[in-house]
């Protein structure tokens, strides 16, 4: 367990970690822009993303919307399952590097990141695997955990970088855009009828997803100056 090892037994894991992250968002870009080519039926303005895995015609369960089922579901149901695994990386990478540095609340809402953000991928790989039928209830779930878990890891990391003496780390552009998906989850999970009613939800996953990756390699990037200057100090 990375808990009991030196900074020279970390090194190579955190170097595994970086690349395993860099992976992940090459294959959830890649693998969800061959879904869009794959899929006519896709409105890129309208469409909700996760229809992209649709395997039958459905009728949804919140709004009652009649969507049909994609040519080629498994590309983009594929992609969610092997990118879920990649990425855990990141969140595991930060912990390995601040777990033996931090104190107090920091400390506390760094491993509450990690375990938030597990759960946010399984979510993201259930909704991969769950069969999105006119009794699509399981899928629902599984897409609402996801943003839902996935809103809280991103608060935890946001509350441990601001109580950390190690925040100079992180650059503004990340917090501001951890703070942005902490609102924008909130405003979801408290007011969801800003998004079913007046917006829509397939808005409110757009705006999402446009934050979530831009966290995604502003992490890798953080992530890689943090092995880079390990690296010169070892």
């Amino acid at each position: 367990m990375f808990v009991s090892q030196t900074k020279d037994e970390q090194l190579p894991l955190v170097k595994s970690f970086n690349n395993l992250t860099l992976l992940g968002i090459i294959v959830l870009a890649v693998g969800s822009t061959l879904a869009i080519i794959f899929s006519p039926t896709f409105n890129i303005k309208t469409s909700y993303i996760s229809s992209l895995g649709n395997r039958k015609e459905i009728t949804t369960v919140v709004s009652g919307t009649h969507i049909q089922a994609t040519e080629y579901p498994e590309i983009f149901n594929g992609t969610l399952i092997v990118s879920s695994v990649l990425l855990l990386s990141p969140f595991l990478h930060q912990t390995i590097i601040f777990h033996k540095k931090l104190r107090g609340v920091s400390y506390v809402f760094l491993w509450g990141a990690l375990f938030a953000w597990f759960l946010a991928m399984i979510a993201m790989a259930v909704v991969g695997i769950a069969d999105t039928g006119t009794q699509n209830f399981y899928h629902v779930i599984a897409l609402t955990e996801f943003f839902g878990m996935a809103t809280f890891a991103i608060t935890y990391r946001l509350i441990m970088i601001l109580t950390s003496p190690f925040r100079r780390s992180f650059s503004k552009v990340d917090i501001i855009n951890s703070l942005y998906l902490f609102l924008l989850g909130l405003t979801r999970a408290a007011t969801p009828e800003i998004w079913t009613e007046k917006y829509g939800d397939y808005t409110f996953q757009r705006l999402f997803v446009i934050g979530f990756f831009i966290l995604l390699i502003l992490m890798y990037k953080t992530n890689r100056a943090i092995e880079l200057q390990t690296t010169s100090q070892s």
